[in-house]
């Protein structure tokens, strides 16, 4: 589970933090649709750069709101 909160979106660039397992501190996470390329500007803690389980979740939702062009302010992503 993670949880998304929306930063901004600056120079098309979608930017948002996320939280792993509803503890720690969030990291930071962003989207550039023009060049298609998602990364991490802060992890989570307890996230580790070498497995991105939490951060591809993350990213897919990234990628989602910018093809439907919805940017929640906050969004709780589970999966089993």
């Amino acid at each position: 589970m993670l949880r998304l909160r929306k930063k901004e979106i600056k120079d098309g660039i979608i930017y948002y933090y996320y939280q792993i397992e509803d503890k720690g501190e969030w990291g930071e996470l962003f989207y550039n649709p023009k060049t298609d390329q998602c990364g991490w500007i802060k992890l989570a803690e307890n996230d580790d750069d070498w497995y991105d389980k939490y951060r591809g979740h993350a990213y897919c939702r990234l990628m989602e709101y910018y093809k439907n062009n919805n940017y929640p302010e906050k969004e709780l992503v589970a999966w089993g």
